[in-house]
């Protein structure tokens, strides 16, 4: 078990009809004209780049001409999700030092924290029985906790927790007497630490489910699986396409490409089943960064491997890059049903896989798609040196296929040891 809160045990609601059981109790919260300041000045600073880029942004989706045009529409949209998520918590964070407010719900069974502004808050729902070390504090001036001032302080599973602000020692005290009463949330499953009989037991059940450093034993020989199997047919439909549509090198460097948004999606819908409500701030994060790394990616593809092969240079009308994805249509079905098949397999585990840090589990695509891409740009480099014939661009797809069929066993590897 963690010894620490994770991010996805946190919960964000409306709070238009409080609840009827258990006893509310709202708390001081002290607020500093000093901070409230200084987060107004640093939301006006961010608030005006993001203005400027909007505009931007604006004209460019008005005048969608050509590629480059496209392009430059889908930088600045991306760039501006991603500021988007800073200035939405900092207009938060202003909101609480307005407005905000500390709210105790007390149960049995369960002790909520919850901090947010009338009817909108962010909260924690935690055992009273795992409650340790209850204690009226007065933090020491110029530390960290020293806007809260004489608080509650305690330990939750290891996990240092403060709550209210400004109370006088009569009131924190009686607080952590009705805590204290509460009962313990019953146990359940998920609570019993593990034996060598249960650890027994599941390696039984599951032998993916192991994590290194722990003694187990973790299968980590690769198998040809039901994703594997139809990830390399993916792969391969494009030599089809090379031997019976004249496919060349541009149109397999665009479809490979394009499997990189297809991996892109399927994070994303992952992204909000490992940290559900966080994913407000996460997705814009994910999509404008991944967005413009794909825009300027495929500004490079095309107009090194397309309009470079052609002697035209880059600029081609919208609807000259529509039409290299209409005939590359069945590809990307299969490889789109190719990555569906593998991410429906693994949901159980992605609904389970919450422990994963979110740094790591948002770089995750970019390991994949930067060995992936780095391959076929080397060997679409290769086969223009050699003229592009059949044979070479067929030994590029099985190149591709082998590096990718080796990353997804090694990226499906880490999700099953965690």
């Amino acid at each position: 078990m963690e010894n620490t809160l994770h991010p996805s045990r946190f919960r964000f609601g409306i709070d238009l009809f409080p609840d009827s059981d258990g006893e509310r109790i709202v708390l001081p919260f002290r607020r500093s004209a000093l901070a409230i300041l200084i987060v107004a000045a640093m939301t006006i600073i961010m608030t005006v780049p993001a203005i400027s880029v909007f505009k931007q942004a604006a004209a460019d989706w008005g005048r969608l001409d050509d590629l480059f045009d496209l392009v430059g529409a889908l930088f600045s949209t991306g760039w501006l999700m991603g500021w988007s998520v800073g200035l939405l918590v900092l207009y938060g964070l202003l909101a609480v030092l307005l407005a905000g407010r500390e709210t105790l719900i007390l149960k049995p069974g369960s002790v909520q924290l919850r901090l947010g502004v009338p009817f909108l808050f962010v909260g924690v729902a935690l055992d009273p029985g795992k409650i340790r070390r209850l204690q009226y504090t007065t933090p020491k001036p110029k530390s960290g906790k020293a806007w809260r001032g004489p608080h509650l302080a305690f330990e939750y599973a290891g996990t240092p927790m403060e709550v209210g602000s400004g109370l006088n020692e009569l009131d924190a005290m009686q607080l952590a007497g009705r805590i204290s009463a509460l009962p313990a949330a019953p146990v359940t499953a998920a609570d019993i630490p593990d034996t060598p009989d249960t650890q027994s037991s599941t390696n039984q059940r599951d032998p993916d489910a192991t994590r290194p450093g722990t003694g187990k034993q973790v299968d980590t020989a690769p198998r040809m699986t039901l994703p594997a199997l139809a990830l390399v047919g993916a792969n391969l439909l494009p030599v089809l396409g090379v031997l019976l549509l004249g496919w060349d090198l541009g149109a397999i460097m665009v479809l490979f490409w394009a499997e990189s948004g297809i991996i892109g999606c399927y994070h994303l819908i992952k992204l909000c089943i490992t940290r559900r409500w966080l994913v407000l701030l996460l997705g814009p994060v994910f999509v404008g960064h991944f967005g413009a790394f794909m825009a300027v990616h495929f500004l490079f593809i095309y107009g090194f491997f397309i309009e470079g092969l052609s002697g035209n240079g880059p600029g081609d009308s919208l609807a000259e890059v529509g039409q290299v994805f209409v005939e590359l249509w069945p590809a990307l079905l299969a490889l789109a049903l190719s990555h569906g098949i593998s991410f429906i397999i693994h949901l159980p585990r992605h609904r389970t896989g919450r422990h994963t840090a979110i740094g790591e589990e948002m770089s995750a695509p970019y390991r994949r798609i930067v060995i992936m891409h780095l391959t076929i740009i080397i060997g679409g480099g290769l086969s223009l040196v050699i003229g592009t014939p059949v044979f070479a661009l067929i030994l590029l797809i099985l190149l591709k296929t082998f590096v990718d069929l080796h990353s997804h066993q090694q990226q499906h590897l880490l999700d099953r040891t965690g």
